[in-house]
């Protein structure tokens, strides 16, 4: 085994990081009260406990493969602490897709530390996630939802290559509010204006009622 790994350990790391796709799982993780996010170390095969450095090479390649799911504000310090746990900033490196499921999250330091994230997703889930500020008489109150945006920090990532903006509601009129071609016209719109000012090119998705089944609507977004 040990002679396997030195000859593993020889090949350059761009090769050595495909190889480690063929055992490393790509999965979702979802943070919840109940559940350890350290806890996600475990999802590496044991066979990278054998050497400390392909140890942490797959744990890198895990933190790109998984797709991370922050439903409120208040899993952001666990969630950040978890990735400055890593040296160099590799944690917050490594970091490829994050689904935000509280607007809050928007206006975090987190996104800006994640310098190579590619795919973000906005949960909108209604007045219970997004605050009754910015729903007025079952409308989006656009205004209010795009001076909030004008500090989001999604302009400035670097890598961004797509966002997707997400409609997901158990109340009726506000669903049928968003669905509303205009008010996603208007959002999108928007966005692709703040983006270009940046000098960034980043497909927008809109995704106007989103299943409630989070397996669901991942592999239809194909995430």
């Amino acid at each position: 085994m040990a002679e396997d790994v030195s000859r593993l350990l020889q090949l350059p790391r761009e090769l050595r990081d495909h190889i480690y796709q063929f055992i490393v799982p790509r999965d979702i993780f979802e943070s919840s009260w109940d559940q350890d996010i350290n806890k996600i170390r475990r999802r590496l095969p044991g066979v990278t406990n054998t050497n400390r450095q392909v140890r942490e090479e797959t744990m890198q390649v895990l933190l790109r493969n998984t797709i991370w799911l922050l439903p409120h504000y208040k899993h952001i310090q666990p969630f950040h602490d978890f990735l400055y746990s890593f040296p160099n900033g590799a944690g917050f490196a490594n970091i490829r897709t994050l689904i935000l499921q509280d607007l809050s999250l928007l206006g975090t330091k987190l996104i800006k530390y994640c310098i190579s994230l590619r795919t973000l997703v906005i949960v909108f889930d209604g007045p219970e996630v997004v605050g009754q500020r910015l729903i007025r008489n079952g409308h989006w109150d656009m205004k209010k939802l795009w001076k909030l945006g004008d500090n989001w920090p999604i302009f400035q990532i670097p890598m961004l290559e797509k966002l997707v903006l997400a409609m997901r509601s158990c109340a009726d009129w506000v669903r049928s509010q968003f669905r509303d071609s205009a008010i996603f016209a208007g959002l999108e719109t928007w966005l692709n204006q703040k983006f270009e000012q940046e000098g960034k090119r980043v497909g927008i998705l809109p995704v106007p009622d989103l299943p409630w089944k989070t397996d669901t609507w991942i592999d239809e977004l194909g995430l």
